[in-house]
């Protein structure tokens, strides 16, 4: 299994043990946990990370390789990703895509902190991450 589909077991189930498993965290968690599968096995998608509250959808991508990113048509990939995330939850209305490696870095350190028992915000988080790392939103 890779690193980043293990991060996301361990926070679905630091909010089962942690008791923060309201109907809405295990919602989101589900969501992002099957958005991620389902965009893992886009063509020239090596791996992404995926952050869910009940209406927001954070992805950021992992590329195959770096080079694809120039023949990919980014209008046409960000329109499949947004399909498969309404696909997976007609609740999310805003869809936030990037391949940001600082995003990736942040997303890894907010399950690092669930599984250590620290309590996480997803909604702030989320927010956190589009107001700091993603410009013009």
């Amino acid at each position: 299994m890779n690193r980043r589909y293990i991060f996301y077991i361990i926070i679905v189930l630091a909010f089962v043990i942690s008791g923060c498993n309201s109907t809405a965290n295990n919602t989101s968690m589900k969501s992002a946990v099957d958005i991620q599968k389902d965009i893992s096995k886009m063509q020239y998608i090596l791996n992404c990370n995926v952050l869910c509250t009940n209406t927001t959808a954070l992805v950021n991508l992992d590329f195959k390789n770096q080079n694809d990113m120039n023949y990919i048509n980014q209008e046409s990939l960000k329109k499949s990703i947004k399909d498969i995330v309404k696909n997976e939850n007609a609740n999310i209305k805003n869809i936030f895509i990037t391949s940001d490696d600082n995003i990736s870095k942040k997303i890894q350190n907010i399950s690092q902190n669930a599984d250590k028992g620290k309590k996480v915000d997803l909604k702030w988080e989320i927010q956190n991450i589009v107001n700091n790392f993603i410009p013009n939103v």
